[in-house]
């Protein structure tokens, strides 16, 4: 999965977060749609307000959600 990764464009990434919001809808009974706020993208799971790469984490554990957030583009 790693080479999959290599060199993620803004496109890629937000393609696997909606990938991973999906994962994670199909997963949990109460999920809300991602808001964007000063803090960042935000996405409430439960009673939680979960950034990027924790969605990342609940969705695909938490190696692959580091190695996607090390290889996430910059933010302009």
């Amino acid at each position: 999965m790693k080479s999959r990764l290599r060199n993620l464009t803004h496109k890629k990434y937000e393609a696997r977060y909606a990938e991973a919001v999906a994962d994670v809808k199909r997963a949990m009974f109460a999920i809300g749609e991602p808001q964007t706020t000063d803090a960042g993208r935000l996405l409430r799971v439960g009673d939680t307000l979960c950034d990027d790469e924790t969605v990342f984490r609940i969705a695909y554990g938490a190696a692959t959600a580091r190695d996607i957030m090390r290889r996430r583009p910059l933010r302009s």
